[in-house]
């Protein structure tokens, strides 16, 4: 018996039971994930699908025809949102749960359900769009991209205000940071605390607050976007990231209302295209932690680096650490976490996996920065001229 069978049967075996007054989605969740266990794999599906609507009216139902359609639907909005591994588990899941036999086929995957055709559908059945791949014209995607935005737009607007909000409470802050304290010294507190809090006390959040692909677009889960930028799920990483923005923010002259400012922005701008990209070509995904902006940081130090053709370094105790040290260095370990699988039902390419990764954005976002920069003192004196004259 799989997995998702055999939490079905215990679903199956509490509502029998009858002790399911009065029947509600946090009691089927409790339900389930006591069923589950300890298996990360399948903890965020199995938590998403107790708390369907679908599912609790599926269950409340006594109509076996109006069963039957209301399983059918839960059926191809799963159908939109899973990978086949998965898929296949919450599928069984359901079968053992209701009762009711779900169509399948079989496919170099695995058991994957039956589609149904779109004239058949159910009225009100959830339509998602289908995930494309990349031979899809890249006019098309442009054209497509306000309702690829769509689903993940709360998101991004809550992760907007979150750093509106974050400005505001910087600059009463920072009023009472000591003279000897630089705004960047106190962001790297914050984050250490954070991730040691991670350890014990907090163990769960730690798991729960990285954006996962499967959480991007869950209106439930929206706030994992306020906390992915403040988390590492891994350590090494928490420790590699804490030493570059000590580095790299030590000394830092900026108002700590301005850093949070950008901390946050740029970490929602290397989270939103590699969202993006995701979901369409990937099956699992994480983002967290402040990978994102001290990419950033260093390949906007690179990029001035080369195109004023001076050296840019950073002092650190005794030492005074070239630029093109820290990119070559955190680009090596970065390419050692990003580009393995980081889960088995994962099988996008490797460069895939890149272009999902706020390592990557960091870095394409702060080499396009300091080109813009470039190209703004070449285009002053251009400017001056033609105003005077």
């Amino acid at each position: 018996m799989g997995k998702g069978r055999e939490i079905g049967a215990q679903l199956h075996a509490w509502l029998a039971g009858g002790d399911r007054e009065p029947l509600q989605a946090r009691r089927i969740e409790g339900v389930l994930l006591d069923a589950l266990g300890s298996d990360p794999r399948l903890r965020g599906p199995v938590r998403d699908l107790a708390l369907q609507p679908l599912l609790l009216t599926l269950l409340q139902e006594t109509s076996p025809v109006a069963r039957r359609s209301l399983l059918e639907t839960l059926v191809q909005d799963l159908q939109a949102t899973y990978a086949p591994a998965v898929l296949g588990e919450l599928l069984d899941l359901l079968e053992a749960a209701t009762g009711l036999p779900v169509g399948r086929r079989s496919s170099s995957d695995g058991a994957t359900p039956l589609r149904t055709p779109p004239a058949a559908q159910p009225a009100g059945a959830p339509r998602r769009r289908p995930r494309r791949g990349s031979t899809q014209p890249w006019g098309q995607r442009f054209r497509d991209l306000p309702a690829d935005l769509q689903p993940i737009a709360p998101g991004l607007a809550l992760g907007f205000a979150n750093a509106l909000v974050f400005l505001w409470l910087g600059g009463e802050l920072g009023r009472l940071l000591p003279r000897s304290w630089s705004s960047g010294l106190l962001l790297l507190l914050v984050l250490a605390v954070l991730q040691l809090l991670l350890v014990r006390p907090l163990a769960r959040l730690r798991r729960d607050a990285p954006l996962t692909l499967a959480d991007s677009s869950d209106p439930h889960r929206v706030w994992r976007w306020i906390t992915a930028p403040w988390v590492h799920h891994r350590q090494g990483e928490a420790l590699l990231n804490g030493l570059m923005l000590l580095i790299l923010l030590g000394d830092t002259p900026l108002p700590l209302g301005q850093l949070l400012l950008r901390y946050l922005l740029t970490s929602l701008a290397t989270m939103l295209p590699a969202v993006l990209l995701a979901r369409r070509w990937l099956r699992y995904a994480c983002w967290d932690g402040a990978t994102g902006a001290v990419a950033a940081l260093i390949a906007l130090a690179t990029g001035v680096s080369l195109l004023q053709w001076r050296p840019v370094s950073f002092p650190f105790g005794v030492l005074t650490v070239p630029v093109w040290v820290l990119f070559v260095v955190y680009g090596v370990i970065q390419l050692a976490w990003v580009l393995p699988r980081q889960h088995p039902d994962e099988m996008a390419p490797p460069r895939r996996r890149l272009f999902c990764s706020t390592w990557w954005w960091g870095t394409c976002w702060g080499l396009l920065w300091a080109l813009l920069t470039r190209l703004q003192e070449w285009a002053e004196p251009l400017l001056r001229g033609t105003a005077a004259g």
